[in-house]
């Protein structure tokens, strides 16, 4: 739909869904820790049965987006829910920090048909991403390659990964090097 300017508002072939308002961080710049701070429940998941009431949604959609304010991977159904999108014919994805990418939890995901993950990295130090996510950038480059072997051994192409990062004065210079 034509919004004054700009296009958009509701997309029928993408859905989104908040699984969790849960997060394991306190990330500098998230609203979560600044200006929303006292409106984000950090401990409420989604409901089965609630779930289960977008399916009429989930069976036109082309794709199913699984996140909001909180990191996915908390939610104790995260792996039913990308079940139940995929028997709806949706492709699925959802954006994470990937700290909590466990082996087991990349070899989960690939075997659900987990089709891509979005990761934030904001810092190519460890001094830098500690800053900014208050957690390892170690950790992290040692979840994916966990990730990438677990995809190798199983000659899957799933979950495919795209990185994002916001950038700030702290990180700025450390561009070209996120990159690398």
């Amino acid at each position: 739909r034509r919004l004054g300017r700009g296009y958009l508002l509701s997309n029928p072939d993408i859905v989104h869904i908040e699984p969790t308002t849960a997060c394991n961080l306190g990330c500098k710049m998230c609203g979560r820790s600044t200006f929303w701070k006292d409106l984000v429940d950090n401990s409420a998941h989604m409901q089965r049965e609630t779930f289960l009431a977008l399916l009429p949604f989930l069976k036109t959609a082309r794709m199913a987006v699984l996140h909001g304010w909180g990191e996915p991977l908390l939610h104790p159904d995260l792996l039913w829910m990308i079940e139940t999108c995929k028997a709806q014919g949706c492709m699925v994805t959802f954006h994470t920090s990937g700290l909590l990418l466990t082996e087991e939890t990349s070899r989960e995901l690939i075997d659900v048909g987990l089709d891509h993950m979005t990761m934030s990295i904001d810092g190519a130090t460890e001094e830098t991403y500690r800053a900014v996510r208050g957690a390892s950038l170690d950790t992290l480059i040692a979840n994916l390659g966990s990730l990438d072997e677990l995809k190798r051994q199983r000659f899957s192409d799933s979950p495919r990964l795209t990185f994002k990062s916001v950038l700030m004065k702290q990180n700025l210079g450390e561009l070209e090097a996120l990159v690398d």
